[in-house]
Parts: structure tokens; sequence; C-alpha cells
């Protein structure tokens, strides 16, 4: 999930690294037009910075409305701030007036498309940043202005597609398969990814295991779904190995505040932690997309068999799973057989070579503090 914009792809260079910035569309081979329409987020896109409505006018002498209290900082045309407490402040990125004049020349239509709370704030901000003309403001230029609070956007990164699943729903067209794991799953999940859909689903907490995922597919009615749901434990497969061991993958310490989504929260929460998380994940090495390793302490619920120690978890984001996954709904006998064969299959801290896993100082600092026998 994503608050930057709908067809945006990563920095260019000298940019800050919080802004997406569109690609020279002419110039990639596998885009054949420029797209109708680009749309631009507002807070960390367009402009560095909160524009928070509830910070502004906060001083003496304050305007009514609110954002009536922007005002340019010394007048620069790059800065604003307010005018009761200059302490708030943003500032337009300096290459957004390219992408404007590039969206504008070849014919596309510009949107804004936000969920920060205050649409006047944002318009007027709009006004007094200006793009192609020194003297017409960007709002004057915005075919669609869509700002409201609560808004959900989705990444659609075109680096995300590693490959497109063009061959059905079964491993037999692919040469190089690799088991991953087993996870427990809903059976509207399953229904899904067996079908070639993808899962949006913001109220399961999402955990991809090895041999635990009988418990989760147990845990997750009381978690998420109802104690009358079917549920399943489900094989992950990779369709090409190649392509997986190539995938980024980065193993993130259980303490902090960059791991855990609280699946309770609202989708706008859900999302800036996402974000965040991606942000620190580049931070180590492993830009978007990525798969997700961590360890997670024993749940109180979970069976003796278990065992005492940490558990594994895998997360795998939507675009990897479209790509790059493939899921196979167990039967119950089925379940009872794989999770004997046991030792056959070998735990993800194992594979931290084999499958090209980074591991951050702070991971394996976590590990020596537990005491677990994790070599790279």
């Amino acid at each position: 999930m994503s608050r930057r914009l709908a067809v945006m792809l990563r920095k260019r260079a000298n940019v800050n690294p919080n802004i997406w910035l569109m690609r020279r569309f002419d110039r990639h081979p596998f885009v054949m037009s420029y797209p109708k329409l680009v749309a631009l987020d507002t807070d960390w896109t367009i402009w560095w910075g909160w524009l928070d409505i509830n910070k502004l006018g906060k001083g003496r002498n304050a305007y009514n409305p609110l954002e009536d209290n922007l005002e340019q900082e010394n007048g620069s045309e790059w800065i604003l701030r307010d005018r009761t407490n200059h302490k708030e402040r943003i500032g337009m990125y300096g290459k957004v007036p390219d992408i404007i004049y590039d969206i504008l020349k070849n014919g596309a239509k510009l949107a804004i498309v936000s969920r920060n709370k205050s649409k006047p704030a944002c318009d007027r901000a709009l006004w007094w940043f200006k793009a192609t003309d020194r003297k017409k403001p960007i709002i004057d230029m915005v075919d669609f202005d869509e700002v409201y609070d609560g808004e959900i956007l989705f990444d659609d990164e075109a680096t995300n597609n590693l490959v497109r699943v063009v061959e059905g729903q079964s491993l037999q067209s692919y040469s190089d398969p690799m088991f991953i794991g087993f996870a427990g799953m809903d059976e509207q999940t399953v229904n899904l990814l067996t079908q070639g859909h993808h899962r949006v689903d913001l109220t399961e907490s999402a955990r991809w295991g090895y041999a635990i995922a009988k418990f989760f597919a147990e845990w997750i009615k009381q978690d998420a779904f109802g104690p009358n749901a079917k549920t399943y434990v489900c094989e992950l497969w990779a369709r090409d190995r190649n392509k997986f061991l190539a995938t980024n993958k980065i193993w993130f310490p259980e303490e902090g505040k960059f791991l855990n989504n609280v699946h309770t929260q609202t989708a706008f929460q859900i999302g800036w932690d996402q974000e965040n998380r991606d942000a620190q994940a580049a931070r180590w090495g492993s830009p978007t997309p990525y798969i997700l390793f961590s360890r997670h302490w024993r749940m109180s619920e979970m069976p003796p068999s278990i065992g005492s120690g940490r558990w594994n978890e895998m997360v795998i984001y939507t675009q990897i799973q479209d790509a790059l996954m493939l899921t196979i709904p167990l039967s119950e006998q089925q379940v009872i057989e794989k999770i004997q064969l046991g030792g056959k299959f070998v735990p993800f801290e194992q594979q931290l070579s084999a499958w090209n896993i980074k591991v951050p100082n702070e991971t394996w600092a976590e590990f020596r503090k537990y005491r677990e026998n994790i070599r790279a």
C-alpha cells in the first residue's frame, strides 16, 4: 500500500528519498506511450513536510479560514510557513516543476490525490507554488483535485511486476519451481489466490511460517474471521527459483517500532506503518519490492509441540504474491502427512545464505541477545 502516487516510479538522483518521481516513459523500453493521467500526492511528494490544518493559525492574530495563514517564507517561491508560527513550514521539491512540465508537455492530465485532512489548505499551497510559468499556480494546472482524509492509494510500481503469471494456477509449466513453506489462510483468501487474484485484507494478521501454519489456520478464526470460518493450511511455492532468489529479502528484528501492523488500526494508520517499514528496509539495503522475515515469541495459545523459543514469520506483499508465488490448499490428511515429514523442510533461519536474505546488524544483535545459534 502507498500514500504516494498512482503512476509514479522511484526517485531520480539528487532528490529527497521520500519523493517518488515519474520516470521518463519515452526512455522506458516496456512502455509504449505516455500515460493519459498522472497523479501526485501532496505531503512528502510535491512538498517536504506535513501541511497539518490542526497546527495552522495557532499563534497570535491568526486569520480565518486557517489556510489564509500560509505565506511565503521571506519571499521564497519554494517555501511556505504559518504566519503565526514560523516553525510550521513546507517546501516544494526542486524537481517538481520539471515533472509537471513533462506531464503537461506530453498531453497528460494532472491529478492531485491525497489523504491530507484539509483540501482548502492543500489548494492554497498549490496556489502559492508555481510550475512551468512563474506566474501560474500549480492548482490552475490540475484537472482532478481529489484530496480526502482517509483515502487509500495502492502502489502500482512497474518494477514490482517481476514476472506476469500467464500460464494458469499450476506448477506444470514452470521449469524450476521452489517450495517455500506453509501458510494458514481463510477460505476467501484461498479462493482469491487460487483463481489468480490477490489478497487485499487489513483485518487478518498475516502470518506466514514453517510448520505452525496449522495453528494459525485455527488462530485466525478467533483473530479475524469467527469460529465458523473455513480455513486451510496451504503450501506456498515460488514459480521460478531464480526469480525468487533474486528478489530482495530482509530479516527485521522483532524489537522496535517498524515491524508490526496493528490490524485493528485504520487503513490510514496501517498505510503509514507500511511506508515507514519500507523506508527502513530501503535504508538497510532492501528497497521494495521485498520479502520480510522475522521471529516472534511464543504465543500463549500455542500447543507444546511448537516449542518454547521464537518462531519464524515470512510476509509476502501483493506485488510479489501476484507475480511469483503459487498457493496450494491442503486437506487435513495432507497437512498431517506434511508435518510428519518435519525435518525435510529447512527452517527459514537456516536459509539466510541460500535464499540471499539480508540481515541488518540490529537483527544479528537480537539473535545474540536471545542466544539463538543462527549463522549466515
